[in-house]
């Protein structure tokens, strides 16, 4: 046998739509197609090798990305880049068990170099919608590896029911910034380390949550060598906040 999950092994790949796999090849095009194909069968998109990539960008939602045995996406986009590697705007989105990392790489310094000037669209992983007062539900990053971001390694906004655990965020603009959060949000067990802004932000949405409370989680992170804030909270109620740095 495989010795993979019974989900994995029946999943699509994105070798069925051409992609080589090998981290030389532009598998964009392929990946694309792949992703907006998952809705329709029902199944998740399965990785299981290295797709070079330059960057997506959909609006899908029932997706879930599962990585195995070392997947990893590699952008080729350049330091100075305005656009994300992986942005999916729909809701009941999951990615998880994915290295991303970029084909060129820069060290952080204190200045930020041109990492942070680069804008939230050059963001690595990106969920929810363009707008955020369009709220995308249930969405999740878990077990992911981000390195050398372009701006922010994982950026959400206008979200309801969101789960980011376990990630390992390095060399990055800022490591994890959630945005316009309705509620029901738990950033957990991520370790984050060297960003030039904040290593974990957390910003409410007052209006959209109404008199339900935010219930935000943030506790069980590592967070270590911010140059601005380890953790920021903004307009957050209903919060607990237990971390190590």
């Amino acid at each position: 046998g495989t010795g993979l999950p019974g989900s994995v092994v029946n999943g699509i790949r994105p070798e069925t739509y051409g992609a080589a796999g090998n981290r030389t090849t532009d598998d964009t095009t392929a990946m694309t197609n792949a992703i907006n194909a998952a809705p329709t069968n029902g199944k998740p998109l399965i990785l299981q090798a290295n797709y070079l990539v330059s960057s997506i960008n959909l609006t899908v939602s029932n997706v879930t990305i599962q990585g195995s045995l070392g997947a990893t996406i590699t952008s080729s986009l350049p330091i100075s880049t305005s656009s994300p590697v992986l942005w999916l705007q729909g809701s009941n989105v999951h990615v998880r068990d994915v290295v991303f990392t970029y084909s060129t790489t820069q060290n952080i310094d204190t200045n930020g170099g041109t990492i942070y000037s680069n804008g939230t669209n050059a963001s690595t992983i990106r969920l929810g919608y363009a707008s955020p007062s369009t709220v995308a539900t249930d969405l999740s990053v878990e077990r992911c590896t981000v390195q050398y971001s372009r701006n922010t390694s994982i950026f959400v906004t206008g979200v309801q029911r969101l789960r980011i655990l376990d990630n390992t965020c390095l060399e990055q603009g800022q490591g994890i910034f959630v945005s316009d959060v309705v509620g029901d949000a738990i950033v957990r067990g991520n370790c984050v380390s060297r960003s030039v802004d904040d290593l974990i932000s957390i910003v409410a949405d007052s209006v959209l949550a109404g008199s339900v409370g935010h219930q935000i989680v943030v506790d069980g992170n590592s967070i270590e060598k911010g140059y601005a804030n380890g953790i920021d909270l903004t307009g957050v109620d209903g919060c607990v906040v237990s971390n190590r740095s």
